[in-house]
């Protein structure tokens, strides 16, 4: 396995300048192209319990990497260990980098504040060999080479790792607490072993990934921060879901099965839970008519509204594609997801709910589940109080 898409400083300064425009074009590319991909709604803009938790992810992308420990440069992906490829020297380490954006933390207590990640791949023996993963906080105004030796603002936590193969956590309570009372929209953390190598010349990596090794997805690490409970104990609101996997409907039949979108409205229920909100989930394979197929394939979704029957749950229609829209609500309890989403397709299913259930778009922060086209899953007091509102006067409520 090939790790570590990393840069080393250029010695040849000319060879810098003529490769660097080529590189800014690219990367400008990319996140135009990215940035153009989006969510319809149909809704107009409006929007925690007392107790709840409320997830925040790791804003990914170029907030954050990998560097070495002891010579400037830097990587894409969030790896922590030593001898990560030939270019480093035996016995150099590699520490990663994180950013959060708590600018959408509205509340001042909390019970707990956990950094956690279910996203840990091993390579080597880095626990054995190279002790525990300090989380130390830092600051800086963007992720670079430069901060390969960067001052520490104090150690945060020791990372542990769970039962469940692939998990690791630490308590951050401190920590957060402190940004947050100094008025900081962005934590910034580093993450580094005890002991830089042991110097056998072989790699020993704790690396945090998804799919790619090389990329700093959104979402490799949360921050789940618990309110301080007052007391009262509040009865879950239910609500129905019907999850249709369209199927035998030409080229709009959805390429996932039955297993694949429970996993995947597993994460959406997730969300969820922090506005009390729990759900009823049934799933059925559904052939649309074909004139209806020929509209949805011309961007004409409201067949799917009007061939469904009102009976007070949610409906969502999982289809291969909506061409570049991640998934629309419709109205009518009915919405739609593509297979492919430039976001976490999770995301985009709990988005829509959100505003099947009365919410609209938000600007605030990318950290927010109803801003558009990141993957964001906070809600805020005041969208959940619509939400709750909402489901009231609908009659979903709880035994």
């Amino acid at each position: 396995m090939r790790f570590g898409r990393f840069f080393v400083k250029f010695r040849n300064e000319k060879s810098f300048r003529i490769i660097l425009p080529v590189i800014v074009v690219v990367v400008l590319v990319v996140l135009i192209f990215i940035g153009s991909k989006d969510d319809a709604n149909t809704f107009p803009d409006t929007q925690n319990t007392t107790s709840g938790t409320i997830r925040i992810p790791n804003k990914g992308g170029l907030s954050g990497g990998h560097t070495p420990r002891g010579f400037q440069g830097q990587g894409t992906g969030i790896f922590v260990g030593d001898n990560l490829n030939p270019n480093f020297p035996n016995g150099d380490g590699v520490q990663a980098f994180l950013a959060f954006d708590i600018s959408a933390l509205q509340i001042s207590d909390f019970d707990t504040a956990i950094l956690t990640s279910n996203n840990l791949h091993i390579n080597g023996s880095p626990f054995t060999d190279l002790g525990n993963i300090i989380v130390e906080e830092v600051q800086y105004d963007s992720f670079s080479s430069k901060l390969w030796d960067i001052e520490s603002q104090g150690d945060v936590c020791v990372l542990e790792r769970g039962t469940t193969t692939g998990t690791i956590s630490c308590d951050i309570e401190g920590a957060l607490s402190d940004a947050i009372r100094d008025g900081k929209s962005t934590l910034q953390l580093r993450l580094r072993f005890e002991t830089v190598s042991d110097n056998d010349n072989s790699a020993d990596l704790a690396l945090f990934y998804r799919t790619s090794s090389n990329t700093n997805d959104s979402g490799i690490f949360i921050i789940e921060v618990i309110e301080q409970s007052v007391g009262e104990i509040f009865t879950p609101i239910k609500v129905g879901v019907v999850l249709h996997l369209v199927k035998e409907s030409g080229d709009i039949s959805t390429v996932r099965d039955e297993e694949n979108v429970l996993a995947l409205f597993s994460n959406t229920e997730r969300i969820w839970i922090q506005a009390n909100v729990e759900f009823d989930i049934e799933v059925v394979e559904t052939i649309i008519d074909p004139l209806v197929q020929l509209e949805v394939l011309q961007g004409k979704y409201q067949g799917l509204r009007t061939a469904n029957v009102e009976d007070g749950k949610l409906h969502i229609y999982y289809t291969r594609t909506l061409g570049r829209t991640n998934g629309i609500a419709l109205g009518n309890g009915v919405a739609v997801v593509s297979d492919t989403t430039t976001v976490n397709d999770y995301r985009a299913t709990a988005h829509e709910i959100g505003h099947l259930f009365g919410l609209g778009h938000t600007s605030n922060s990318r950290n927010r589940l109803m801003f558009r086209g990141a993957n964001g899953e906070i809600l805020s007091t005041e969208e959940i109080a619509v939400v709750t509102d909402f489901l009231n006067r609908s009659g979903a409520r709880g035994p």
